[in-house]
C-alpha cells in the first residue's frame, strides 16, 4: 500500500527475482503493477541493491535451519512504471530513485522514491 504522495492508496502487487551474489550483496529485480482507488493501474519495475556485502550469507541460507535476522536491510535502486492513463503520462517517461529498508521477518518494505527528472 501506497502511504504518501500522489499515489497514495495504490496497493500494489510485484515479485522480487532476488539474486545474492557471491559476496552477499543482494540484486533486486522487482516487477509488478499497482492500482490506484480510482482505478488506474501501473507497471512497475524496480532494480537496485539489497544492504551490504555480507561475506557468509550464501552459505548461512542454504543451511536448512536458516531464519532471516529481525533485521532492517537497506535497499536503494531505481524505479520506472507505465501506464496508459493521460494523468499519469508523466510515469512513462521519468525515472526514480528508491532508498528504504525491507524486514523479511516482519515482511515490511518502507521504500520512498522521488523522480530523478530536472
Amino acid at each position: 500500500m501506497v502511504t504518501d504522495g500522489l499515489l497514495v492508496g495504490a496497493s500494489l502487487t510485484a515479485v522480487d527475482y532476488m539474486l545474492y551474489r557471491h559476496d552477499g550483496v543482494g540484486v533486486v529485480d522487482v516487477r509488478g503493477f499497482g492500482v490506484h482507488p480510482d482505478g488506474t493501474t501501473a507497471a512497475m519495475t524496480m532494480k537496485g541493491f539489497l544492504g551490504e556485502p555480507m561475506p557468509g550469507m550464501i552459505e548461512a541460507m542454504l543451511d536448512p535451519a536458516f531464519e532471516p535476522p529481525d533485521v532492517d536491510f537497506q535497499i536503494h535502486g531505481a524505479a520506472w512504471f507505465q501506464t496508459m492513463a493521460p494523468q499519469y503520462d508523466f510515469l512513462n517517461y521519468t525515472v526514480f530513485g528508491c532508498a528504504g529498508t525491507i524486514n523479511m521477518v516482519e515482511g515490511a518494505v518502507r521504500i520512498t522514491c522521488r523522480s530523478l527528472a530536472p
